[in-house]
Formats: C-alpha cells, structure tokens, sequence
C-alpha cells in the first residue's frame, strides 16, 4: 500500500531490500523463527539463505545466515508526512497542534470535547496504557562511501529491534537505534506531552555501538561514527517485558462512539500506517 501511494503521490522512495542476520549459532534458531512469524502473518516472499550468500551480495557483511527481505525499502517520511498531512486538510481535518483533550461527552452533534494546552494536562484517562519510554540514538558513518546496498539488521533485542544499518536516500550511512530506558512507567506520563525529554546524542554511547555492530560489520573503523540524531519509543512493554503488539481501542472497548484511540503504534508503525488507516475504517466506520 505505501510503495503505491508513494508513486501516486510522487514521494521519494526506493525498494533496496534487507537482510536480517545472525552472526553466532545460538542466533540461528531465531531466525528461523522469525520466517515463521512472517509466514503465519502472510508474508510470503522472505528467503533464507546461507551466510556465503548473504556475504556475496553484500562484502563488508559477516554473517553465518541470513533473512533476505526482497520487499523492503527507504522513504522520504518528512515527505510522506506532509502528503498525509495535506490528504486530511483537504477532506476537512483540523489538527490542534500541541493540545490535549481533557474530557468530553457525546453530544447530539457528535463527540464535544474539551481541551486544553499540553503544559496544563492533569488528568489521565483510565484506558490509556502505562507508557514505557525507551531514547533510541544513532550514529551516522563519517565515511562517504556506503559499505552496503541494502538494510542491514540484526536479530531484535529486548526494547528494540537491534542497532542496525540504515540508508537514507542521499546513500548517508546511519546505525541505530539503540535501547535506553528513561521512565519507568506512570510515573512520569504526562512527559510526551509536555515534551520533556532529552533529544541530544551523548558522544560517549558510541563505546556501545561499536562492539555491536562489528558483529556483522567487523571492518568498522575507529572514529567513524558521529553522534547522529534521537527519538523516544513510547512503548507498551517495559524493560524484560515481550514486545507488545498495536492497540486499537474502538468504542467496542471503551464505549465512546466515534473515538477510536490508538497506542504503543511504534516502529513498524509508519510503514504500516496505511494499513492500520485501513483497518480502523473497515472494523469502525
């Protein structure tokens, strides 16, 4: 669905394909499993291969066996966002920027709701999840050259999906993200509103991304990686928790009509956007 709106609308993008690697045995089963989730899921096109296969496609790649996933690729998002975003307007959305809705009521008109600036939120609906944030960073490769074609990922770990190469379409090199917890739940839940968090990329975390991506990219270099840019994951799983799937909450759950919510929908969140739009329209509308 993305590739063709992508097309029609004239958004940048290029299908480059991924692959998904393991580097030690003990990693083997775990892909395995992963093909078997994306068969139980219907997606039928990813292949498995050896690492002497993988490794010929991509050189600078070390790996003992690999998920190919032909159907993958990179986007322009800013621009996409900005497609979506005049899409609405023009069917005569209105988006409030920076606000947030403190009660309502079904009215004889539709929902009326009442709202008020994020800085002054108090109050906290009872079905909204207890958040988890999770500050992921990445750091971009100083050399101009690409070492890779095609994404590079590692198998997921707890809080993500493993520090991984990715390719923008200019060919800048970035390997992220990282998983670094901040808040430990509700504590702390009006944060994302109120945009407290701390966006800047501490030098230092290199030390961390080195030793892990030279599990697939032994011929990284010292020096090369320069702070990049971060964003905060509002995950539905905490630290040690299994990773928990989208929300979406109609009125057949909390007994609003006309208010569909929609939580925890993080990475792979933009690519199945429209997908998800889909969705909601066949199940509620």
């Amino acid at each position: 669905m993305l590739y063709k709106y992508c097309e029609e609308r004239g958004v940048a993008h290029k299908r480059i394909s991924k692959l998904i690697v393991a580097t030690g045995a003990a990693e083997v089963p775990k892909l395995d499993m992963l093909l078997r989730n994306a068969k139980e899921n219907g997606v039928d096109d990813l292949q498995l291969m050896e690492g002497s296969e993988a490794m010929e496609m991509e050189p600078e790649l070390r790996c003992l066996k690999a998920l190919l996933s032909p159907s993958t690729g990179i986007i322009d998002s800013h621009s996409l966002m900005l497609s979506l975003l005049a899409d609405a307007e023009n069917l005569g959305t209105t988006i409030s920027y920076n606000t947030s809705v403190i009660s309502g009521h079904v009215g004889s008109n539709g929902l009326e709701l009442h709202v008020c600036e994020s800085k002054e939120l108090q109050n906290y609906h009872e079905f909204v999840p207890t958040p988890h944030y999770a500050r992921g960073c990445y750091f971009t490769l100083s050399q101009t050259k690409s070492p890779f074609s095609r994404l590079i990922y590692p198998l997921p770990e707890d809080g993500g999906i493993g520090v991984h190469v990715t390719l923008d379409l200019n060919g800048l090199v970035r390997f992220g993200p990282d998983v670094e917890w901040i808040s430990d739940g509700g504590k702390d839940h009006v944060s994302c509103f109120l945009n407290k968090f701390d966006y800047s990329v501490n030098p230092n975390r290199c030390s961390v991304f080195y030793p892990v991506v030279r599990k697939y990219f032994p011929n990284l270099k010292d020096g090369s990686l320069e702070p990049g840019y971060s964003g905060i994951r509002p995950k539905l799983s905490g630290p040690g928790q299994p990773p928990s799937d989208f929300v979406i909450q109609g009125w057949d759950v909390h007994g609003v009509p006309g208010l569909v919510n929609l939580f925890g929908i993080e990475s792979p969140g933009l690519t199945s956007s429209l997908a998800i739009a889909e969705h909601i329209v066949s199940k509620y509308l």
